[in-house]
């Protein structure tokens, strides 16, 4: 039985104990004329003497706050034992520490007050005597200093009789029990950020290096950043696992015993971490926090080249030997192959060498098949994919080796081209080039060499493992402005133009007849042309064509 709902039996058991003693006690009591209203009953003095209030009002409560403060104090050890947001532990210790405040408050307040009553009862005090009257009136108000000084008292008592007892007392009397009210506030959210993305979003195209070679060593394998911007990269070629809290530099927790090259990491919502320990273990495992030992939880065949996990909690392997994409339910461990027939080929049924898996709430499942130069969507249920990008489906991007997939929360595509040393992005135009467009490999802030693989923060800045590089590339967020976008600048009535024009682009870039033209508020210049059937796109200061 959990401690919230013992507790609220506990309470409702005692204020029924409390109303039927509260009668019994008040028939007992007698009013004279000099010591006012006292107890006249033998019984029910030794009573109150010996049961009533050094047990019932002392130490009874005492025993159950306690208790209550010992049952918070257990479930926080276990809770911090997981890996919970920072916030959220160091709020359950928070809790825990009030709760044994005030006990000991209680004990403080209480014990004089329980000492004058029994003292009271067995030799009443007149009002004729000023001095021992006022005394006893002053220990009798601890239990108001108590309420005064408690703001939390003040809130719990004020939700419990207002919203809690207010609101059920409306409920039965206004007659609305067989109304449904829906709970619409809980959405089903996976482990990896979303962001939201403007259609005019834009990110500084020279990156700044988050970690490099002398922290992570050579090649880091895959790149997976948590809800809380808790940052996990896989390191390969030094079997294992580094762990970076949001905003700090340096890593806060390395996982390696009993892992071999491991290929892909991802976290889980309740921060779990699942590791790729497939190519000579045969496995993949689960870490939790403060573990030295991960768990087995998924037996394979070869190494895991992407993992994911699902609203529905199965965990997603592709298996870049057996060309396929298995899913094992974390409940129950129920293993079935989610795509491919692990005969590699190039139908809408197979793939070839799968990398990097994504899927959404609706449980649309991505892969990158990275052996078909395509993207492939599956939907629920259905073996034969949709190819979205890449080989297979004109209009959109030609790849090299697409080697993994994330999308934003409208659905939109990020794509790390392997070998074409780029990533591309979809939007509401189509495809385009947003890193590394050069397409040639490089050392410089806004070159790559072979991404494998990236990842979303909260704030929408994109984190890249460049592989070959040896670092990770963060390439922040610069705008993200939903308005219009157009420009429409304010001219003063005297503004001038120089009648002298510069030539941007000629007949060489543009072709005959160049017809549409457009400049969005970021300053990226759209333009038509014909001849080429193509839309050409400059970006701010950028002499040389998007495409």
């Amino acid at each position: 039985m959990c401690t919230l709902k013992l507790g609220r039996y506990v309470s409702s058991i005692f204020i029924c104990f409390a109303i039927i003693h509260s009668i019994l006690l008040g028939t007992s009591y007698n009013i004279q004329p000099t010591l006012g209203c006292v107890l006249s009953n033998y019984v029910w003095v030794q009573y109150s003497t010996f049961f009533f209030y050094p047990i019932l009002i002392g130490f009874l409560p005492i025993v159950i706050a306690s208790s209550f403060s010992i049952l918070a104090y257990h479930n926080v050890r276990h809770i911090v034992r997981r890996q919970l947001p920072i916030v959220r532990r160091k709020l359950d210790k928070q809790i825990t520490a009030m709760v044994l405040t005030l006990v000991m408050v209680f004990v403080c307040l209480t014990l004089p007050y329980n000492v004058y009553r029994i003292y009271a009862i067995n030799f009443p005090i007149s009002p004729s005597m000023p001095m021992a009257y006022a005394i006893g009136r002053l220990i009798q108000i601890n239990f108001y200093i108590f309420i005064i000084f408690s703001s939390r008292f003040r809130r719990q008592a004020r939700h419990v009789l207002v919203k809690k007892c207010w609101q059920r007392w409306k409920y039965w009397c206004c007659s609305i029990n067989n109304r449904i009210e829906p709970d619409n506030n809980i959405e089903p959210r996976l482990a990896i950020n979303q962001p939201k993305l403007c259609p005019s979003v834009t990110w500084n195209s020279n990156a700044v290096t988050f970690t490099d070679q002398n922290t992570i060593g050579t090649q880091p394998y895959s790149i997976s950043i948590d809800n809380n911007n808790t940052i996990y990269i896989a390191e390969g070629n030094l079997n294992r696992v580094q762990v970076w809290l949001n905003g700090n530099g340096t890593p806060i927790r390395r996982i390696s015993n009993g892992l071999i090259t491991p290929q892909a990491v991802f976290p889980s919502i309740n921060g779990d971490i699942y590791v790729d320990n497939g190519k000579f273990n045969g496995q993949v495992d689960k870490w939790t926090l403060n573990t030295i030992n991960g768990i087995t939880v998924m037996n394979i065949t070869d190494a895991c080249y992407g993992l994911f996990i699902d609203i529905n909690n199965y965990l997603y392997c592709s298996i870049d030997a057996t060309n396929n994409v298995i899913k094992q339910s974390l409940e129950n461990g129920t293993l079935t192959i989610a795509a491919g027939t692990s005969i590699g080929g190039n139908n809408a049924n197979q793939l070839r060498q799968p990398r990097g898996i994504f899927v959404d709430i609706n449980l649309n499942m991505y892969v990158a098949d990275s052996g078909n130069a395509r993207i492939q969507l599956f939907k629920p249920g259905q073996s034969n994919a949709t190819t979205v990008a890449g080989t297979g489906a004109p209009g959109t991007f030609t790849f090299i080796k697409p080697i993994a997939v994330i999308l934003d929360s409208d659905g939109y595509l990020f794509i790390a081209d392997f070998d074409g040393h780029c990533i591309i992005r979809s939007g509401r135009s189509g495809f385009y080039c947003l890193f590394g467009c050069t397409y040639h490999p490089g050392t410089a802030s806004n070159q790559l060499h072979s991404p494998q693989s990236l990842s979303f923060d909260s704030y929408g800045n994109i984190y890249v493992a460049d592989s070959e590089n040896h670092r990770i590339q963060k390439f922040i967020l610069r705008t993200n402005s939903c308005g219009i976008s157009y420009n429409q600048p304010k001219f003063c009535s005297n503004a001038t133009w120089n009648p002298n024009a510069t030539t941007v682009a000629n007949s060489t870039t543009l072709g005959l007849y160049p017809q549409g033209l457009f400049v969005n508020n970021n300053n990226t210049v759209y333009m038509s042309a014909t001849s080429f059937n193509d839309i050409l796109v400059w970006l701010e200061g950028n002499v040389s064509r998007q495409t």
